[in-house]
């Protein structure tokens, strides 16, 4: 660890214990990882890359699990990863994710030149 990280953990000894670990990276950032014990468990990650991006990390782990990942590229930017999904399921949601990140890139481009037209005038 570095000045300035904090790193907590918590444990429970009961059968369904969870496990809590949250850490500063650096200033801004935090991973926070909790994962139970019992059938049908699920891990959740979230780790901040720099200020306004995230990381999300899920997955189950009972028989057709899924795992699912969403990481921040930009403010407003997502991108997301999905496993164990039939074709159909995984073409409908490549679909709406490249939708998404169209109007996003659109909207930004917009608002840029909508911006240097005003800067002009």
């Amino acid at each position: 660890m570095t000045p300035g990280e904090t790193r907590a953990v918590t444990q429970g000894t009961t059968p369904g214990e969870t496990r809590a670990v949250t850490q500063g990276t650096t200033p801004g950032e935090t991973r926070v990882f909790t994962q139970g014990s019992t059938p049908g468990e699920t891990r959740a990650v979230t780790q901040g890359t720099t200020p306004g991006e995230t990381r999300a990390f899920t997955q189950g782990t009972t028989p057709g699990k899924t795992r699912a990942v969403t990481q921040g590229m930009a403010p407003g930017e997502t991108r997301a990863v999905t496993q164990g999904m039939t074709p159909g399921e995984r073409h409908e949601q490549l679909h709406r994710e490249l939708h998404q990140e169209r109007h996003e890139q659109l909207h930004r481009e917009w608002h840029r030149e909508r911006h240097e037209q005003l800067h002009r005038e």
